[in-house]
């Protein structure tokens, strides 16, 4: 029987679509506008880093831990209460299908 976990151990690795992270309506602030362009600019870094096989593997646990750390303020309430930040459903992730 073919189960949804089984699945996910035969394909670990699992691409998104480009994410660009840009608003469809301009973010307010300047603190959500630089947040915006970060997360886009590690996400491409961290894109490029994976490429190169020669890289000592905590370079790139660095910078996935400071996309981790962006996106979660992607999402979470800047002022730590326990809301969803406006930004947080402004971008959609899509997963591929990766059967190969």
């Amino acid at each position: 029987m073919f189960t949804i976990n089984h699945w996910f151990h035969r394909n670990p690795l699992k691409s998104t679509a480009l994410v660009s992270f840009d608003q469809r309506t301009s973010p307010s602030s300047t603190d959500a506008m630089q947040i915006c362009h970060q997360l886009r600019q590690l996400r491409l870094d961290i894109l490029q880093l994976l490429c190169n096989p020669t890289l000592e593997t905590s370079h790139i646990r660095d910078s996935f831990d400071k996309y981790i750390s962006l996106l979660t303020g992607y999402v979470e309430s800047p002022d730590g209460s326990s809301d969803d930040s406006k930004l947080r459903y402004t971008t959609k992730f899509y997963w591929s299908d990766s059967l190969t």
